[in-house]
Formats: C-alpha cells, sequence, structure tokens
C-alpha cells in the first residue's frame, strides 16, 4: 500500500458568515440540499457546482459563525473564487485569511493549532485594541 498526498490536486475555499449558505445556493447545483437537517453541522458530500463541476463540500466552522469548505478540483480553483466573490456579492461578502480567522476564533476559545498559528495569541481582539469588536456570546 502506498499513500500520496493529493491536496495539491484540489483548491478549497471556507465561506464563513451569516450568509454563507446563502452564497452557496446560488453556485451548488440541485438537488443538492444545503438545509440544516439535510446537510447537518460536521456533514461532508460530494455534489457538483456551477452545472456539472465536481465538488466536495464541508459543513463545519473554525470562526463559530455558519460556515462551509468547498473544494474543487485544482485546475478549477481560481473561476470558483471568482463565482463565490460574485455569488457573495448580495450578501457583502469579503475575502478573509488566516490572521483574521484567528481573531475570529479567540472569543470562542477555539485553537489554532500548527506553525501558521503560533502567534494566535497575539491577534486576541483586546490586545489589539479592538475588543469591543467581538463577543465571547456569538453563534
Amino acid at each position: 500500500m502506498q499513500f500520496a498526498s493529493v491536496s495539491d490536486q484540489w483548491a478549497q475555499f471556507s465561506v464563513a458568515g451569516p450568509c454563507a449558505r446563502d452564497t452557496l445556493r446560488a453556485i451548488v447545483d440541485l438537488p443538492f440540499d444545503l438545509a440544516n437537517d439535510a446537510f447537518p453541522h460536521m456533514a461532508a458530500g460530494e455534489c457538483t457546482v456551477c452545472g456539472g463541476v465536481p465538488a466536495r463540500l464541508y459543513r463545519l466552522s473554525f470562526s463559530g459563525e455558519l460556515a462551509y469548505e468547498i473544494g474543487v478540483p485544482a485546475r478549477y480553483g481560481a473561476a470558483l473564487a471568482e463565482v463565490l466573490m460574485r455569488a457573495g456579492e448580495p450578501h457583502g461578502i469579503a475575502p478573509y485569511g488566516t490572521e483574521a480567522l484567528a481573531v475570529m476564533r479567540s472569543p470562542s476559545a477555539s485553537h489554532c493549532p500548527g506553525p501558521a498559528h503560533a502567534k494566535a495569541s497575539e491577534s486576541l481582539p483586546v490586545w489589539r485594541g479592538v475588543g469591543g469588536s467581538s463577543s465571547a456570546n456569538s453563534d
């Protein structure tokens, strides 16, 4: 038996926030159902997007918000990024990076493992002077 990493063969994006489901509904092909009962937290499934592009969808959250991760074959990555931004435009979508994710995780005590987040503790909102912008009681 041999193991081979296929991570480089997929482009993966996180779509998080209160309008994440609405954004994905605009691109996920029917009959895939994104409703809570059909696709609950921690669910994973295969679907198609944008009229037939194979995708893997995960319902998980590292920010405390409603969130998904969606992966497509790498050759579709740039196109999916553009489509996601257009689909989320009516909802005020904005890209975020790992530093923002670390800040969103901090109030909910979610941990950021790995060397990429080694300085996550320096990102606590109160230490950045924006402590009033976050809540420990978020959904």
